[in-house]
């Protein structure tokens, strides 16, 4: 099976100018995909944060994750973190709060220093929504967004207003990915380059998480009655059922893992969180 890894020149490059910026940076929004908030935690922006920088947790894409588990990762994270917020920038739900947190910051530094401009640091993995957050609280189109990863590639920043700064990052992930269900995780939610990846062992890994977290789901979206089969077995059921065939009426794996993973992405099991709590 391949080996998902992925961690292309621009990213290395990225790492060197945000040590760079660090220096200067006064508060460091952390973005997670609410989906997958363990998976999508960079360790290498870990190493990065210092004693003096505001650090605050975003959950983005809350509009595509099971509220319910959005709901303890947020309990959870807050026993470890002070500021921890849930955003979707899509609809401006939580964007208001993150706004008043940096201002907040800003006021104080303001306080102290009358021309002080407070500078905001807005980090996370591929396509974890720093450039929908940027343009919300910029409120205009400040970013291009695009639903896949590597958009952006360069560092770029954006006056709010007389006192604070955005600094809108790359999304860069670590060097070696060596837990492969994280890999996977990160895959399923586009965070990784589709190209990379094999559908087979992406389905494969879904399929399971599936039927362990929502068998009911699965049941019905592919109208069937047994589910506890071995993942090829099922996957051929779920070709007969929905009557993705060829042309000599045998099962198209092909097509049933393609539609697998489109189902996943396009919230056709209805909002689904891939990352557990009790996993950890």
């Amino acid at each position: 099976m391949k080996h998902i890894n992925w961690f292309p020149g621009h990213m290395a490059k990225t790492i060197k100018t945000l040590k760079q910026q660090l220096s200067q940076t006064d508060i460091i929004v952390e973005l997670l995909d609410a989906r997958i908030p363990f998976s999508s935690r960079n360790p290498i922006i870990d190493t990065l944060i210092q004693e003096k920088h505001f650090h605050i947790i975003a959950l983005t894409k809350t509009d595509l994750a099971d509220e319910t588990i959005t709901k303890e990762w947020l309990t959870h994270l807050k026993k470890s973190h002070k500021t921890v917020v849930a955003i979707n920038s899509l609809k401006g739900k939580g964007v208001k709060q993150l706004l008043s947190i940096c201002k907040q910051f800003s006021d104080t530094k303001k306080a102290q220093k009358r021309f002080y401009i407070t500078k905001v640091m807005i980090c996370g993995i591929p396509n974890v929504g720093k450039s929908e957050l940027i343009n919300k609280l910029a409120k205009k189109k400040a970013n291009q967004v695009q639903n896949k990863p590597g958009v952006t590639k360069k560092t770029k920043g954006f006056l709010l207003d007389l006192h604070m700064e955005l600094i809108d990052t790359p999304g860069i992930l670590w060097p070696k990915l060596d837990n492969q269900a994280t890999a996977k995780k990160l895959a399923l939610t586009k965070s990784i380059k589709e190209t990379i990846t094999e559908d087979s062992q992406l389905a494969d890994w879904l399929l399971s998480f599936l039927k362990d977290y929502y068998p009911d789901r699965l049941k019905t979206r592919y109208k069937l009655n047994d589910i506890n089969k071995h993942n090829d077995i099922l996957i051929e059921d779920i070709s007969y059922s929905m009557k993705w065939l060829t042309k000599n009426n045998t099962p198209n794996e092909e097509k049933a893992t393609r539609q697998l993973i489109e189902d996943f992405q396009k919230q056709r099991f209805g909002l689904i969180s891939l990352d557990r709590i009790s996993q950890l």
